[in-house]
Parts: C-alpha cells; sequence; structure tokens
C-alpha cells in the first residue's frame, strides 16, 4: 500500500510519501521533492499517484508548477498549472492538468493541449497501452485516447 499526502510541517505544505506492506504499520514518511511550499492555507490540490511494477511515480503541485517524481530522487519540472493527473501504462508516464483554463498533457516528456476551456483532468491507462483522459468542457465531459 503506498499513501500520499499534502503535509503542514512548519508552514509548510509539501507532499509526503509513505508505505505499507501490511496495511496496518507504515513507513517513515518521506517528503517528496526538494524544494518547499511554505504556505499558510491548504491548496486542495493533492496531486497524483501511480505504481507499476517497478517503481512508484507521484505528480503534484508546488505553487504554480506542477512536478513529476520518484520517491527519493529529485523532481522535475513538466509544466505550470495545478488539479494533476497521473497514470502509467506500459512504458509510458501520462501527466495533466489545468493551466489557466488549458488542460494540458505531458506524455513521455512531450507537452499537447487537450482543450482550450477545460477543468478537472482525469487519466485512466489502458491495458494494451495508451491512457484515457476525461475533464469537463462547456458543462460537459469530454474523452479522448492518449498515445
Amino acid at each position: 500500500m503506498v499513501v500520499m499526502w499534502r503535509n503542514a510541517v512548519g508552514g509548510s505544505r509539501d507532499m509526503y510519501l509513505a508505505t505499507s506492506r501490511d496495511g496496518a504499520t507504515f513507513s517513515t514518511p518521506r517528503k517528496l521533492g526538494e524544494g518547499t511550499w511554505k504556505l499558510n492555507a491548504c491548496p486542495m490540490d493533492g496531486g497524483g499517484l501511480a505504481i507499476s511494477s517497478s517503481k512508484i511515480l507521484t505528480a503534484w503541485r508546488r505553487e504554480t508548477n506542477v512536478y513529476l517524481a520518484e520517491p527519493g530522487r529529485p523532481e522535475k519540472q513538466v509544466g505550470a498549472g495545478k488539479d494533476i493527473a497521473l497514470t502509467l501504462s506500459g512504458d509510458k508516464t501520462y501527466v495533466a492538468w489545468v493551466d489557466g483554463t488549458k488542460v494540458e498533457a505531458w506524455i513521455d516528456g512531450k507537452l499537447e493541449k487537450l482543450a482550450d476551456n477545460g477543468a478537472f483532468p482525469s487519466l485512466q491507462g489502458l491495458p494494451r497501452g495508451g491512457a484515457l483522459a476525461a475533464w469537463e468542457e462547456g458543462g460537459a465531459i469530454q474523452i479522448r485516447r492518449l498515445r
């Protein structure tokens, strides 16, 4: 079991991760990334967590930037925005977020715009590769397959 949350430690609102093999006892929580976000509020943005047989991957927001990181490794900035979604499919990583009113996706290093006026993206990896992206746009749900 792997859990990730936005902690409140010393005035910072950084993401933390803990693991458990039995669901009852957990590892010591580890802060994700090297930077910190001093914020006297909760940004209501929990990030994304994806697990494969070979890795744990996280995506989250600090201030106005979107980061991707494996626990214990430096974070990589992939864009700017909020409301992050993350999934893994095959050997590809998919991250989606909202930047202003645009919904954007980062697919293994390539940035792609999904919508000009969207919100609340969600991602689901597909068993034969690729992912489904869904978001709200104009009062309706839009869905698109990503390769």
